[in-house]
């Protein structure tokens, strides 16, 4: 099946906010895994988590360092695996990578910088507390969240330069198609982005 790409409304439309308000259920869900099985968890994530007594300050006090790491842990291990909730842009694909590294070079040619900024999200991840720094230390996991302005940015730069409307236009751009079609589906302000 190889490398997908997914698209996602952003949970509670503010995932610190999503975060916060599920951390304690989060918290066991992650000491469930790590009791069933003990080699599948990070333990300095876990130390971080246990460190952390009033979820409203977590952001503020947990080590900068394994920020990613924890959003990764909300999206991959407590929404999709455990009982947190993620819903998925209807409508939208789940295309291999390969797509979006294949578009690249068309996007790279007839976009903007700052769409090409966006589309490199895309591929590499993208920090929500430092764009230019994403660290999670599974290879293939990551993720970007793209603000409502950057979405709509993004979808009319695309929209510009490429016509995807017709079945055979998206067929030769898929990954371009894609992301106008997700942006063009999605129902709450902004956009989360996986890659898996």
């Amino acid at each position: 099946m190889g490398t997908r790409v997914e698209f996602w409304e952003i949970p509670k439309a503010n995932i610190k906010r999503a975060v916060i308000d599920d951390f304690a259920q989060m918290k066991n869900c992650y000491d469930s895994i790590g009791k069933e099985f003990p080699e599948d968890i990070d333990y300095d994530l876990l130390e971080e988590l246990e460190r952390i007594v009033n979820p409203e300050r977590l952001f503020e006090e947990f080590d900068p360092d394994q920020i990613d790491e924890l959003i990764a842990l909300y999206i991959g291990d407590y929404c999709d695996y455990g009982p947190g909730k993620v819903s998925e842009i209807q409508g939208t694909s789940m295309l291999n990578i390969r797509h979006y590294i294949d578009d690249q070079n068309a996007v790279n040619r007839k976009c903007s910088v700052a769409t090409r900024q966006l589309w490199d999200f895309i591929l590499i991840g993208r920090s929500i507390i430092e764009s230019t720094k994403f660290k999670v230390a599974d290879p293939v996991f990551r993720y970007c969240f793209l603000t409502e302005a950057e979405c709509q940015a993004l979808f009319q730069d695309l929209v510009n330069n490429f016509d995807t409307s017709r079945v055979i236009d998206f067929n030769r751009k898929p990954g371009i198609g894609s992301v106008i079609q997700a942006i063009r589906n999605k129902k709450g302000e902004g956009i989360l982005i996986t890659v898996a």
